[in-house]
């Protein structure tokens, strides 16, 4: 099995964190979600672990900076798709165009993520045919590893994801792995996520 490829959607840094309002302004919002989205980005491309990362996005800047920071970038499906539509079609891209084996997804707003979690999700990909890491509600999901061609259609975008996929998985008669870490565990999508995170 070759590295595994990482997958990190990012939404055009304007239209991002809309459930941050009104405790953050527009031009705040954009400017959170251009600090996040890069720090993910950055512990991905620093990860010797990986072969390569490939963004989708829905911004032609996205593109030309994902690019010229050293990863592979694709424009998100047409009309408005939803997340895990994005997430499958970057999947279905790995497999198709880039003869990838295995791939991780990873959201784009972990302030707390390190290589080394990438890393460690990188090496858990090989224990079990579909690797989740949930929010700290455990609800939503923060990053997964699963085998390519992708033996699923993925969740993300529902705010239950993370049960949807254990459900969808379990239909499948797929083995799971839940990785339970905070540094994966805190996205942040609501004013309250924002404390946590300025408070650790």
């Amino acid at each position: 099995m070759t590295s595994p490829w990482a997958i990190l959607p990012i939404k055009g840094f304007a239209r991002a964190k809309s459930r941050l309002s009104p405790a953050l302004s527009t031009h705040q919002r954009a400017d959170l979600a251009r600090q996040l989205s890069l720090h993910v980005l950055d512990q991905l491309l620093g990860c010797a672990d990986l072969h390569g990362v490939l963004v989708s996005t829905d911004s032609l800047d996205l593109l030309h900076l994902a690019t010229s920071l050293g990863a592979h970038a694709i424009a998100d499906p047409p009309d408005n798709p939803t997340l895990s539509t994005i997430i499958d079609a970057a999947l279905d891209h790995l497999t198709n165009t880039l003869d990838a084996s295995h791939a991780l997804v990873f959201m784009a707003d972990l302030p707390l993520l390190t290589t080394q979690d990438v890393s460690n999700l990188a090496r858990l990909s090989l224990s079990a045919d579909l690797v989740l890491a949930p929010d700290r509600a455990q609800q939503g999901t923060n990053a997964l590893a699963l085998p390519l061609p992708a033996p699923l259609k993925t969740c993300f975008g529902h705010p239950d994801s993370f049960p949807r996929h254990l459900q969808r998985a379990h239909e499948l008669h797929l083995s799971t792995f839940t990785l339970q870490h905070p540094h994966l565990a805190l996205d942040i999508d609501h004013p309250t996520d924002l404390h946590h995170w300025m408070s650790t």
